[in-house]
């Protein structure tokens, strides 16, 4: 019916709005790694930006903020198109670039409120006839920070407190840990044994729910697993990965037989 169309809109609209921000995030990061190997854009004898650069990095890093506050949505509870439109614009208005001297920064301004203004004028305009031909999207949900302190404080309890590729002390389930790089990759052997949706705590970047298939797990200092805390997998900075749990270690050991040389 009507309702389930404009629901299945508003998922596609959600989908739309990240896709753009991803691309367009990788056209002004490419832009501005081409200035810098050209000498243009950061000096490092100096320590400064050029006037041009301080008006084309700070447009990626409100694409990134952008996309980061969109997925603390979720897609599937937006409601209406017309809902989804508004919700959207409001996580495009509360983004913030984490850096104060970016935000302060009268080059800048104008270039990072350009591609807000971009991005709400995409999400306000965008047609059923264009959203209906939008390719979905893996699913990622940026976690609230309270969702994310219960689920570490959880995980810590379980598997202890993991860094540089160690623990304080060692988990009670089975855990190896391997040396990187491993063949075959993580991800070809890991996407088959978890389950389709999973959680990832990271250092370096906000931690999410999302499609297995969409993780590479090539992160350092991340954690992957499930609400049950049956299993878990971390890659450390120090270039090891870890795989923790009582039916998951056979699992890989099985799949992924050379890897034992790397233990």
């Amino acid at each position: 019916g009507a309702m389930s169309d404009s629901g299945e809109l508003a998922a596609l609209l959600h989908a739309a709005a990240r896709r753009r921000c991803m691309e367009r995030h990788d056209e002004w990061a490419a832009t501005y790694q081409a200035m810098t190997e050209a000498g243009a854009g950061y000096n490092s004898t100096s320590r400064t930006y050029s006037l041009r650069a301080r008006a084309v990095f700070p447009r990626y890093l409100q694409l990134h903020a952008m996309q980061v506050e969109i997925e603390r949505l979720e897609p599937d509870q937006l409601g209406s198109l017309a809902a989804a439109r508004v919700a959207v614009i409001a996580a495009c208005e509360r983004a913030q670039i984490a850096n104060p001297a970016v935000v302060d920064d009268p080059i800048a301004i104008p270039a990072f409120e350009e591609e807000r203004a971009l991005l709400i004028d995409f999400v306000a305009t965008i047609d059923d006839d264009l959203l209906w031909r939008v390719r979905p999207l893996f699913y990622r949900r940026v976690l609230a920070a309270d969702e994310l302190t219960a689920l570490t404080a959880r995980f810590t309890a379980r598997f202890g407190t993991w860094y540089g590729g160690v623990c304080d002390r060692p988990p009670t389930c089975a855990h190896r840990t391997y040396d990187l790089p491993l063949a075959p990759k993580p991800a070809a052997v890991l996407r088959a044994l978890l389950p389709s949706r999973i959680y990832e705590w990271n250092e370096m970047d906000e931690s999410v729910v999302q499609d297995t298939a969409a993780i590479g797990f090539a992160r350092a200092e991340a954690c992957w697993f499930s609400a049950d805390l049956s299993w878990m997998v971390y890659a450390s900075h120090e270039a090891t990965l870890t795989i923790a749990g009582d039916t998951l270690v056979p699992a890989v050991e099985r799949r992924a037989p050379h890897w034992r040389a790397r233990r």
